[in-house]
């Protein structure tokens, strides 16, 4: 197994590795783990990706994408809590505008009242209408 260090110090560089990532996951890079310099400081939040990149599975980097994506987006929309959530019940239902239980998540079947339970990008960037205007 090769080894290839990525050592990105500006902006430029890092705009630079972004247009070689195509060529990174082709067949010539299959054979090779990337990392990051030991002694740097990951300022880019590179290792993700890279984490992403070293896995030659095509199937497992999908997977392992969506999970990171899923997480991301949970650590940012759940602290603003849009839909403002208190005992299961959003602000439309508490205003008596919607009847459904689980807000405006009514029409999926995996939503409890601690959250989404399936890692699902699309749901988890859904918000109705009525609750992004609040």
């Amino acid at each position: 197994m090769f080894k290839k260090i990525i050592d990105i110090n500006n902006e430029n560089e890092l705009h630079a590795f972004y247009r070689k990532l195509f060529f990174y996951k082709t067949y010539f890079f299959f054979f090779t783990k990337f990392y990051l310099p030991e002694d740097k400081e990951d300022t880019y939040n590179l290792a993700v990706l890279l984490t992403g990149l070293n896995i030659k599975n095509r199937r497992k980097r999908i997977n392992y994408i969506i999970d990171v994506a899923c997480r991301e987006l949970d650590a940012y929309y759940n602290p603003k809590n849009l839909c403002q959530f208190k005992k299961a019940k959003c602000l439309l239902q508490r205003q008596k505008k919607e009847p459904y239980c689980n807000g405006c998540c009514h029409r999926c079947r995996y939503q409890s009242k601690e959250g989404c339970l399936t890692k699902n990008v699309a749901c988890k960037l859904f918000y109705c209408s009525k609750a992004l205007k609040n």
